[in-house]
């Protein structure tokens, strides 16, 4: 997307349906090393933070597996009460 806003990419091939593509192998390389460098920068920056950021992730998941185990049992009781009083769902 940065080679794209700078203007650097430009269409080398055109689809039979008519979508035009840049099929440029330096291209595609510079943007597979510039992401690897900015994943790089991402775990750097949570390592910098230290546990407090490694926690803020465990403490996401886990909120999120909460949820979840909420609704499938909110859903398992649903279909408990619908089975006994003989309904369907």
């Amino acid at each position: 997307m940065v080679q794209q806003a700078q203007g650097r990419v430009r269409p080398t091939i055109q689809m039979k349906d008519g979508v035009a593509v840049n099929d440029d192998v330096g291209l595609e390389r510079e943007a597979d090393l510039m992401g690897g460098k900015a994943v790089q920068m991402a775990e750097g920056q949570k390592a910098r933070l230290g546990p407090s950021a490694l926690q803020t992730d465990k403490i996401k998941e886990n909120e999120s597996r909460v949820v979840t185990n909420s609704v499938t049992q909110k859903k398992s009781n649903l279909k408990q009460y619908v089975g006994v009083c003989g309904e369907s769902i």
